[in-house]
């Protein structure tokens, strides 16, 4: 017999697809901005002696690739998706690194992955001061389009995870907070023991799969380490006809 539907499960599809569809539109805009570009350019290598090496530099859809000229395949690689980054433009070269804190994502083909170490480009030397520090400036412009885009990317990929994850578990988002407290009378978010309702409060709450209320900052990192709601102990997924112990 199937298991009966939690009220919960339709108001979060219907919350997910309102969230989701907003999302789109944001996503939509962001690509609409950002434009492939290619260049021959000069990147420093670290070694034993500092020295420069003339590579081919492909922008694409949030992704920096390089490679020798005339090679065929792009060996090289950083997806701004995956690392949060900054990028400063000076009179002579382009320097783009992770943020405070961050690192290049291992995954990364390129040989400062997993470090800090800064990524420096350069035009052709031959062009003359003011066509240089122009060209580097607009080398700078093109490449925070494309971590703005990998950015958004990376934001989108969080947020369907979490609607999905959502979804999976019964988690339905509670719209309007001014309304007291929920239907078993919790007011309070039994992880951080703040209110969850009232006209004062805005953090985002979660009706649960057992009908509890959390705040859904609180509430979605215990459930990844935590397969039962903190209150009743009541799994987050129902388990299914082997789990239960009925026969298949």
């Amino acid at each position: 017999m199937a298991e009966p539907q939690s009220p919960a499960v339709p108001r979060a599809r219907e919350a997910a697809w309102s969230m989701s569809s907003s999302t789109a539109s944001e996503f939509r805009h962001a690509l609409s901005d950002v434009e492939p570009w290619s260049a021959h350019l000069w990147k420093r290598c670290n070694g034993v002696f500092v020295r420069w090496t003339k590579r081919y530099f492909m922008l694409q859809d949030g992704v920096l690739q390089w490679a020798s000229p005339g090679e065929m395949v792009m060996h090289s690689s950083v997806d701004f998706s995956k690392t949060k980054c900054v990028v400063r433009a000076s009179d002579s070269a382009v320097t783009i690194q992770p943020a405070p804190g961050k690192k290049w994502h291992q995954t990364d083909k390129h040989r400062r992955a997993g470090s800090r170490l800064a990524i420096v480009l350069t035009v052709d030397g031959a062009v003359d001061c003011m066509g240089r520090a122009e060209s580097l400036e607009q080398l700078a412009r093109r490449l925070q389009e494309h971590i703005d885009y990998g950015r958004t990317m990376r934001q989108r990929r969080e947020h369907l995870d979490t609607l999905f994850t959502d979804l999976r578990l019964g988690f339905a988002p509670i719209l309007d907070l001014t309304d007291g407290a929920g239907e078993l009378g919790d007011a309070t978010c039994a992880i951080c023991c703040e209110d969850m309702f009232g006209p004062t409060c805005r953090a985002p709450v979660i009706q649960t799969r057992c009908g509890r209320h959390f705040h859904a900052a609180c509430v979605r990192p215990w459930a990844r380490q935590r397969a039962a709601c903190p209150l009743c102990r009541e799994p987050w997924v129902a388990p299914g006809p082997a789990a239960a112990g009925e026969d298949l």
